[in-house]
């Protein structure tokens, strides 16, 4: 018995001494000379207004980012892993590693695929990453996750009030395992840990839960075809609160195909707003908003760089614009990009990108730079209209 316990004790050792670590340092600095200018028409004077502004800005080609990750073999195929990953702004260093807020994760991995927690892209955003020819970065990004993002008509927050649409907070994700004959995918659920109030509290409490997203992507990559298909619903209000009960639904279908000389993206996406808010009657129905849009892109190599472009459509629904009659304005959006990165190693590149976007019926979105000059409350705003910029960059990883 005693030499089977110390058999067993040896290989153990044995198990342990074989378990490799590796930890990584890595990041990114980016940054472009920008210029930006953002137009307004005002439908009185018909006079129209540009503001504009030029500035040394980052995350033109790859947003600006220091990490740290690591993994550990534990043996019997399973392995541990951890990624600490921090945004920089290096044009005025005025945030380093103060947080770690672009993710920060622990996971266990083995053949059955793998369980990550913490703070992680969501589903959704994977989704559309995987279709924009420009990274989700600089004056090129996408217009479907800017719309997402940002609220149509300026406001704080995203489409409804939702901020949990590129990164979820507090999450358990599952990942499938890689060898599945090209099928891929991710589950995630994030834990709302903001306390319900006592029935015996303010119950007119206006702090509402926003950091409860769940969402699942499937797809599939094999040869030349990639296919991603995702669905995602982020609770901006608690439902036991009688103040506030607001969800945002998301729903995207995404495919690339590769032809080696040229790399052409599609995606089509929705998204929905709806719910409700308590009033001194009793429950009343938040306006309803949403949009559908699409959009296609291409890369195609060009000697020793590539040439990038895409252009994006997103029209919105019941959006309530001011200065214009309910159920009247058909507001959209429309943008194109196109730029060229050329690479002077493996790690360094330089890259130029222009772009414009187009607001239409009353939405607000710009590219960057300055703010329109009107005030969105206002009963008769300044209608925003073209917003263009331009960017001149250099990028190198390490």
């Amino acid at each position: 018995m005693h030499r089977f316990l110390f058999a067993l004790c040896a290989l153990g050792a044995a198990e342990l001494a074989t378990a490799q670590s590796t930890v990584t340092i890595f990041g990114v600095v980016d940054m472009s000379l920008s210029s930006f200018s953002n137009s307004e028409h005002d439908p009185f004077s018909q006079r129209t207004t540009t503001r504009r502004l030029v500035a040394l800005t980052q995350g033109g080609l790859n947003k600006s980012r220091l990490g740290f990750r690591g993994t550990e073999d534990l043996g019997g195929g399973l392995s541990a892993s951890f990624w600490l990953q921090s945004g920089i702004v290096p044009d005025d260093g005025s945030r380093g590693i103060g947080d770690f807020r672009d993710r920060s994760t622990v996971s266990l991995s083995g053949t059955f695929g793998e369980f990550r927690l913490g703070r992680d892209y969501t589903p959704s955003f994977n989704s559309e990453a995987m279709v924009d020819p420009f990274n989700e970065t600089g004056a090129g990004l996408s217009l479907l996750s800017a719309a997402n993002v940002f609220d149509p008509l300026g406001k704080a927050g995203g489409l409804g009030g939702n901020v949990n649409y590129v990164r979820g907070s507090n999450a358990i994700s599952y990942f499938l395992p890689p060898d599945l004959w090209g099928l891929y995918g991710q589950v995630m659920h994030t834990l709302g840990e903001d306390d319900n109030p006592p029935p015996a509290a303010n119950p007119w409490s206006a702090r509402p839960r926003t950091d409860r997203y769940s969402g699942i992507r499937l797809g599939y990559a094999a040869g030349p075809w990639n296919l991603s298909g995702a669905y995602g619903r982020s609770k901006v209000g608690d439902s036991s609160r009688v103040d506030r009960s607001e969800r945002v639904r998301f729903f995207n279908i995404a495919g690339s195909y590769d032809f080696a000389t040229l790399k052409l993206m599609a995606e089509y996406s929705r998204t929905r707003a709806s719910g409700q808010r308590a009033t001194a009657s009793g429950p009343a129905p938040l306006p309803d908003t949403g949009f559908r849009g699409y959009l296609v892109g291409l890369t195609m190599p060009l000697g020793a760089g590539m040439l990038r472009a895409s252009y994006a459509r997103v029209r919105y629904d019941e959006l309530l614009v001011p200065g214009t009659l309910a159920g009247t304005a058909r507001p959209r959006i429309d943008k194109w990009a196109i730029g060229y990165v050329h690479n002077l190693s493996l790690r360094t590149a330089l890259y130029a990108t222009v772009s414009r976007l187009t607001n239409r019926e009353g939405p607000r979105l710009n590219l960057g730079g300055p703010s329109y000059g009107s005030a969105p409350s206002s009963a008769f705003p300044r209608q925003p209209g073209a917003s263009t910029g331009y960017e001149l960059g250099l990028r190198h990883w390490f």
